[in-house]
């Protein structure tokens, strides 16, 4: 069969396909089955829909998640009611409005999620507004209505996609994939609203739930990495103390030790031991025990910069990592932490109070001996406990090598 018959050939029932065009010398065709691509999409979205409901299940489930899946529901309503809308003018408003309402709540849940920020009520006021306007374009001539459509489904994902923009350096890398879909749902209702209504052989709700469906998954991705990094924060603190614990201050230590050896700063380490707990344990109650403990920490950490960090090492011990603090500045450091704890009573809450003494060991990573976390803890330990031989309540400063 000769091209030109080819292109003579009645179209087969179902096929919305726009006529053969040439392109370069070839003539293509490419055949779009509607209702199976229907089929495939509302299935997509009903799946989507149905994990997200699940994830949600859980009390703990955050609003954010709640939002994102009722804008799914409210998308996957959209989808169901534009392909049956037919010449129903009522039902195609109705679609509009529910397709406006998906992307609404798909971006709130971005912004709710991850910046904790809800849209204020004037925003909300706009969006009611927006919905509006997307219906009652259903009533203008259609190049006006396209052009009037696109611009108001792409004002929601656009100002959602600048909102995380304006934000990028504070945000993870899977907020910013979400910032790049909205941005490309906004791009993507403007060149809908431009293109002819002959050209247009995919229905428009179609066309946005690509995208958001990409974005689903995105979305569930960049709330998987922050439970991740709250737990990790959990797991890092101390629950008594409010400090960091010994898992949480390994990484701290190893990014100030290397940060240190490249720039040639020095790095200063402090176990401080509280000397007498073994009495305390005896004669309290743990509730007691966790007062005093809380009480150090909070002395501890009045004492020392912002730039220093204080963390519970052990039952009775705390450390102390001081950067860019030479051996000469290291000693005064330590011997104004022991006499901070050993001078005036840890307030106990109630009346009470309590007299404790510190034994503190120092030890100090300079570019000289360019000591790793294990070396830093060996020397400042070994001071520790030279400082408890000598007697209690002084500070040693272990030798630099």
């Amino acid at each position: 069969m000769s091209c030109c018959e080819t292109c003579k050939t009645p179209r087969a029932p179902g096929n919305t396909a726009a006529p053969a065009r040439p392109l370069g010398g070839i003539v293509q065709r490419m055949t779009l089955h509607l209702p199976s691509f229907d089929l495939a999409l509302l299935s997509a979205v009903f799946l989507v829909s149905v994990a997200l409901l699940l994830a949600r299940r859980p009390r703990a489930a955050s609003p954010s998640l709640r939002t994102w899946t009722l804008g799914v529901w409210l998308g996957l309503g959209a989808l169901a009611t534009l392909g049956s809308a037919g010449s129903s003018l009522a039902a195609a408003a109705v679609g509009r409005v529910l397709l406006f309402a998906s992307l609404t709540g798909m971006t709130v849940a971005v912004r709710q999620g991850f910046t904790g920020q809800a849209l204020a009520p004037r925003e909300i006021g706009l969006a009611a507004a927006g919905a509006l306007a997307s219906a009652l374009a259903l009533g203008l001539p259609l190049p006006l209505s396209g052009f009037i459509l696109g611009g108001v489904l792409a004002v929601v994902p656009g100002a959602g996609a600048v909102f995380l923009l304006a934000r990028w350096r504070d945000l993870p890398g899977g907020v910013r994939g979400l910032a790049a879909v909205l941005g490309l749902t906004a791009l993507l209702a403007l060149w809908l609203g431009a293109q002819p209504a002959s050209e247009q052989s995919v229905p428009w709700g179609h066309v946005l739930a690509l995208p958001l469906l990409a974005g689903t998954v995105i979305f569930l991705i960049a709330l998987l990495d922050r439970s991740h990094a709250g737990l990790s924060e959990q797991l890092a603190d101390d629950e008594v103390t409010g400090c960091l614990n010994r898992r949480g201050l390994h990484p701290v230590l190893q990014h100030t030790l290397a940060r240190s050896q490249r720039e040639g700063q020095p790095v200063a380490f402090l176990l401080i031991t509280l000397d007498g707990m073994a009495q305390l344990h005896h004669h309290h109650a743990p509730r007691v025990i966790d007062s005093v403990l809380k009480a150090c920490a909070q002395r501890l950490q009045q004492r020392v910069r912002a730039s220093d960090v204080v963390a519970r090492y052990g039952p009775d011990t705390f450390a102390v990592v001081l950067p860019d603090t030479p051996p000469e500045a290291a000693a005064p450091v330590a011997e104004a932490l022991r006499a901070a704890v050993a001078n005036q009573p840890l307030e106990l809450g109630a009346g009470a109070s309590v007299s404790l003494t510190v034994s503190i060991g120092v030890s100090v990573s300079t570019a000289a001996n360019r000591w790793n976390e294990t070396q830093l803890y060996q020397h400042a330990e070994s001071a520790r406990l030279s400082a408890q031989t000598q007697g209690h309540n002084r500070v040693a400063v272990a030798p630099l090598l």
